[in-house]
């Protein structure tokens, strides 16, 4: 959730609530945006000292298309020191 027009955000929490404290009075808009939903914009919320705004945003899902990405198995050459130190290990039960 951003205030449109600023660098103010605010991360939502899993239910999607989010709170933007110490806002300037007066009348702002906020973008939201969530990966899989088409941004929001919501415009005329009234900012004041005297109670907290609530601003309740209808999202619409959207189809997400991905870039693909190929992956091939391949063995990867390792090049080990001619010399390794020795470590003994015993194991007792």
């Amino acid at each position: 959730v951003q205030v449109r027009g600023t660098a103010r955000v605010a991360p939502t929490d899993s239910a999607g609530r989010f709170t933007l404290r110490d806002l300037a009075p007066g009348i702002v808009a906020l973008e939201v945006r969530a990966p899989g939903f088409a941004p929001v914009i919501v415009s005329d919320i009234a900012v004041s000292t005297a109670k907290p705004a609530e601003v309740v945003v209808r999202m619409q899902a959207v189809d997400v298309r991905l870039q693909t990405v190929t992956t091939r198995p391949r063995a990867f050459d390792v090049q080990l020191p001619a010399l390794l130190p020795t470590i003994g290990l015993n194991w007792e039960f």
